[in-house]
């Protein structure tokens, strides 16, 4: 009997195989409690043209995992909603995130209940990210 980590994979794998999603909400899913998982979703995001939402909300997302997630991002050009709320991300992650803010079509980004202290150098980052994005809600 495969355990609940064996399937939840297994079901990632399966959604990777399917590029005519618009909409992928993965939130607190157990695969992602182990930071190598997040290569399958990020080999997705490559290839994908249409997904339009993703939702990552309370899957351990840091701020390591986050950088090697943004160029997968920018790959996904279709890409205009993205929920990062209740993960385990850092202001270290700021400076990544804005400057995907600047080349990205994202109208929508939400970090909230994350670990973000926002300092002074924090806040500049987010200043400038939002003044050069699409944004309409953060």
């Amino acid at each position: 009997m495969k355990t609940k980590l064996e399937n939840s994979k297994m079901i990632l794998q399966a959604v990777a195989l399917n590029n005519n999603l618009t909409i992928l909400k993965l939130s607190d899913v157990l695969v992602f409690k182990e930071e190598s998982n997040y290569d399958i979703l990020i080999s997705y995001l490559e290839q994908t043209r249409n997904l339009k939402m993703l939702e990552l909300r309370q899957n351990n997302v840091t701020d390591s995992v986050i950088k090697s997630m943004i160029p997968a991002f920018s790959k996904a050009t279709k890409l205009s909603h993205l929920d990062l709320s209740q993960n385990s991300l850092t202001e270290n992650s700021l400076p990544a995130l804005m400057d995907y803010l600047t080349i990205s079509n994202l109208n929508c980004l939400s970090v909230a209940k994350n670990n973000i202290s926002f300092t002074e150098s924090s806040f500049k980052y987010v200043q400038v990210g939002l003044s050069q994005s699409n944004l309409n809600h953060f």
